[in-house]
C-alpha cells in the first residue's frame, strides 16, 4: 500500500503475525514544509514497529468525528530511526479542541 502526499510517498505493507504491527518496507526523508513553531497542524507520531492497523483505524475514526479545517500531519518513525511525514488530504482536515486531544492523545507528537 502506498501513501502519497504532495511531500513523496510512504510504501508500507501490513504483515498479521501473532503480534500486528505496520511495517515499512521503504520509508524515505522528507522536506519539511516549514512553520516551525507557529505551524498550525495536528501532528501525530507512529512507529512502524509499535504500532498497528488498529491505531490508523482509530486515528481514522477519531479524525472523522472532529471535521474542521486544520491539517494533520503523521510522523512515521521506523527502527532504524528514519522518518517520513505525510500530510493527510483535506478530507482528513480536523477541528482541534480537547475532545481531538483526547481521542488522540497517544498519538500526538511533542
Amino acid at each position: 500500500m502506498s501513501v502519497t502526499s504532495r511531500h513523496g510517498i510512504l510504501r508500507h505493507r501490513c504483515e498479521r503475525t501473532d503480534s500486528r504491527r505496520l511495517t515499512g518496507s521503504e520509508i524515505n526523508e522528507l522536506k519539511s514544509r516549514g512553520g516551525g513553531a507557529n505551524s498550525k497542524f495536528v501532528e501525530l507520531a507512529l512507529w512502524t514497529a509499535r504500532h498497528s492497523e488498529q491505531d490508523l483505524r482509530e486515528i481514522r475514526e477519531a479524525i472523522a468525528e472532529h471535521p474542521g479545517k486544520t491539517p494533520v500531519l503523521i510522523h512515521f518513525q521506523n527502527s532504524a530511526g528514519k522518518r517520513a511525514t505525510v500530510e493527510l488530504g483535506e478530507n482528513y482536515r480536523v477541528r482541534r479542541g480537547l475532545k481531538l486531544e483526547s481521542a488522540l492523545g497517544r498519538w500526538m507528537d511533542g
